[in-house]
């Protein structure tokens, strides 16, 4: 919630997808230390296991204004 927040404050465009299997480290850090806060960001990655992945830069420059808007309240 608090990082869509951030986004809806900046105008920034947004993807959201709901995993099913798979994981991240994630999953570990947000049961350390009797729980923390933790969300995973990524761009949309076509051919991800491949030795050429392909993104858009428009989806790219979007995580970037995100991630610093969250993290230095731009």
């Amino acid at each position: 919630r608090k990082l869509r927040a951030v986004a809806k404050e900046n105008a920034i465009v947004t993807q959201e997808a709901i995993r099913h299997g798979g994981g991240t480290d994630a999953c570990y850090l947000s049961r350390a230390c009797y729980g923390m806060e933790t969300i995973v960001t990524g761009v949309p990655t076509r051919y991800a296991h491949c030795h050429n992945s392909v993104i858009s830069i428009d989806d790219y420059e979007e995580l970037v204004k995100l991630l610093a808007a969250a993290a230095y309240g731009l």
